[in-house]
């Protein structure tokens, strides 16, 4: 299979080109490559990246795959505004980034496309720098586990839960873009990453989180199965926040209610979301709803 994709909007513009064999030499190991270009634009700073990913898969009894990779990327940063923080200042102009990766997932889901009971569970570890060089040095492992349990025809209860850490590798600090950023129709609906994000102390800059951990919990009624529509009401919560600073339950969790439309259309997947902030954001201030739309995939 091969592809080429390109992605514009007012913050990330990218080119990839992708390669994958599923079957190598008529086996079951599987070969991909991926090479892209991007630019993104972030609220202190700018950021052009070229780069390559090599990744493996192999079967491993009827449910399981393993996965192994690598990437080389060489960004740049630029455009950084003068009260930018310590953290996005140092990595100022060219930068390589050596990063290996390693995965697992299990899935025992009666349907790839409609599951409607089984669980999934995926682990994804990634090293950056140390003995594969490179300017970025970090461990970032990531966890999920989802279960479905059908109630009757077109009701199912579906819950979702994902942590990971990202933890330093050597002296230097973990780079803003390497931490975790939740908030959204992904993770906590409701909220953006603005209202959940770390803030840099000194600056009051978005830094992101080197923790984060979030709950989805959904009843899926699918009202419309010729044409694939689904209600899904919904609770998210979760947590984002940097292990360095002093930890409070009050102010970290987030909490949120909702309903999402769900139509898989001859064009993809397609949600409409609306989420209710239950608490306050990082600002202090108790935000109203927001809707959300995404196109290409469910969870």
């Amino acid at each position: 299979y091969a592809s080429l994709q390109a992605f514009f909007s007012g913050k990330r513009n990218s080119f990839i080109a992708s390669f994958t064999n599923p079957r190598v030499n008529d086996g079951d190991l599987s070969f991909g490559n991926d090479a892209y270009i991007s630019r993104e634009y972030f609220d202190d700073f700018s950021k052009n990246t070229i780069g390559d990913t090599i990744r493996f898969a192999l079967p491993v009894g009827e449910y399981s795959t393993v996965g192994w990779g690598y990437r080389l990327d060489r960004y740049e940063l630029y455009d950084i505004d003068d009260d930018a923080a310590k953290i996005i200042k140092e990595r100022e102009g060219e930068n390589i980034s050596s990063v290996a990766h390693v995965r697992f997932t299990r899935d025992t889901t009666d349907s790839k496309e409609k599951p409607t009971k089984g669980t999934i569970f995926k682990t994804f570890n990634e090293f950056g720098g140390g003995p594969i060089g490179g300017d970025d040095d970090f461990i970032k492992p990531v966890v999920e586990f989802q279960a479905y349990h059908q109630l009757a025809p077109n009701h199912v209860l579906h819950g979702r839960t994902r942590g990971g850490a990202v933890l330093e590798n050597g002296q230097g600090d973990v780079p803003v873009f390497e931490r975790f950023y939740i908030g959204g129709i992904d993770s906590i609906r409701g909220y953006n990453s603005r209202d959940i994000s770390p803030r840099d102390p000194e600056s009051g800059d978005r830094i992101g989180g080197d923790r984060m951990a979030f709950v989805n919990l959904e009843y899926i009624w699918v009202f419309k199965p010729d044409l694939g529509l689904a209600l899904v009401p919904f609770f998210d919560m979760g947590i984002n926040y940097d292990s360095s600073a002093e930890f409070n339950w009050d102010d970290e969790l987030k909490k949120s209610v909702g309903l999402e439309m769900r139509w898989r259309s001859p064009m993809g997947d397609l949600r409409f979301a609306y989420g209710f902030p239950l608490d306050e954001g990082r600002d202090g201030e108790q935000h109203s709803g927001r809707f959300e739309f995404s196109m290409g995939q469910f969870f």
